[in-house]
């Protein structure tokens, strides 16, 4: 299978952090309209590091080990999420994240497994 590809919605597992979450774009290389560095789109373990600005504060925030299915629709599930910007009551920068792809058919095209 090849790397994903599209357009996806990502969501952090805590409200609190809610302001990391956003649309994930793998054309254009952006992440919230942010360019992203370290990308690994691979479907067993889909991560990016992106730079986004939080109340003032530059956040660099380090998305890893998403795993892809093609659905439908198209998620990535079990990923996590870790930035020194993120509010926990346990106090620790990790949080999880997961993703639903906008254009299920494209993005599971793209990713070699739309049937």
């Amino acid at each position: 299978m090849s790397d994903i590809s599209g357009n996806f919605s990502v969501t952090l597992g805590r409200s609190s952090n809610s302001w990391a979450g956003g649309a994930l774009n793998t054309t254009n290389q952006t992440y919230k309209g942010q360019a992203y560095t370290s990308a690994n789109l691979s479907p067993t373990s889909v991560g990016w590091t992106v730079t986004l600005n939080h109340g003032g504060t530059d956040c660099t925030v380090v998305f890893s080990g998403g795993q892809y299915s093609a659905g439908p629709p198209a998620q990535i599930t079990n990923g996590t999420a870790q930035c020194s910007c993120f509010v926990s009551p346990r106090e620790t920068d990790t949080d999880s994240w997961s993703a639903s792809a906008t254009g299920t058919d494209d993005a599971a095209r793209k990713a070699g497994s739309y049937k």
